[in-house]
């Protein structure tokens, strides 16, 4: 038995996004993995060995490969056996020591438990659809529940935070230029309105499973590419997988017909 229309489509969709931000970073994690960690590994007395091994990170890293198998080929032994895969690479990258740090990991595990869930669920139930749509939503919002409910302190809130990070720090654009543009207080005044507008875009992130569908996604969209857009490219890994879950929702909302 294998994934036919619309949910072969949003099952690729999602890995191959998944996919992009998990080796979007590979040109630090190959040669760190398979160089700096062996020869220098990271241990601590307070963890097992095992959390700092640099042969278990970087097979942890390059296993999700394996499910470009069911992206070929998506019978369904494939889509739930690579499923699998991909949600315990992201989990050992989500503690180990050499991985634990980075986003990426994270949105990739929740990502992953859902193609689990979607690779295991019965597809020929009426609900199938309206449930996989409102999880993937559920788990795009999750990510942002932390983030925006972090942000409410006064730090945040009255913009020190956000000059100190981004309009001082950062040399991404467009921050360079609003520095040679702008005096400090004028700058300081909008990191604190932009402050502003972050958290309560995060919370609206954050509220989008109770919104309609289609707006909801635009919400998403527009969220997924600020983020990018406004820090660093290199966040594209962070949501990379996120995007894929908001490709499915469009792809699974469609009438079977279409698909």
């Amino acid at each position: 038995m294998k994934l036919f229309g619309r949910n072969a489509l949003a099952f690729r969709i999602v890995v191959l996004a998944w996919l992009f931000g998990w080796f979007a970073k590979a040109g630090f994690y190959l040669p760190q993995l398979f160089g700096e960690a062996r020869r220098f590994p990271f241990t601590t007395d307070r963890l097992p060995a095992l959390f700092g091994w640099w042969a278990l990170a970087a097979a942890a890293y390059v296993a999700p490969l394996a499910v470009l198998l069911a992206v070929v080929f998506p019978k369904r032994l494939f889509v739930r056996a690579g499923s699998i895969v991909l949600a315990v690479s992201a989990a050992i990258a989500c503690v180990h020591l050499e991985t634990f740090s980075d986003a990426t990991f994270v949105t990739s595990l929740w990502t992953a438990l859902w193609l689990v869930w979607f690779a295991f669920a019965t597809h020929d139930d009426p609900s199938f659809v309206r449930h996989a749509c409102l999880l993937a939503q559920c788990v795009i919002a999750l990510q942002f529940v932390g983030p925006a409910l972090g942000k409410l302190t006064r730090e945040y809130t009255s913009g020190d935070a956000f000059y100190h990070l981004y309009f001082l720090q950062k040399d991404d654009w467009p921050y360079p230029l609003l520095r040679s543009r702008f005096a400090p207080q004028t700058l300081h005044a909008v990191a604190a309105w932009a402050s502003r507008l972050v958290i309560a875009f995060e919370l609206t992130l954050a509220a989008t499973p109770l919104l309609q569908r289609r707006l909801a996604l635009a919400i998403t969209g527009i969220g997924l590419a600020l983020i990018v857009l406004t820090s660093t490219w290199m966040l594209v890994s962070v949501v990379a997988s996120l995007a894929g879950l908001a490709g499915a929702i469009v792809v699974l909302g469609r009438p079977a017909a279409s698909a």
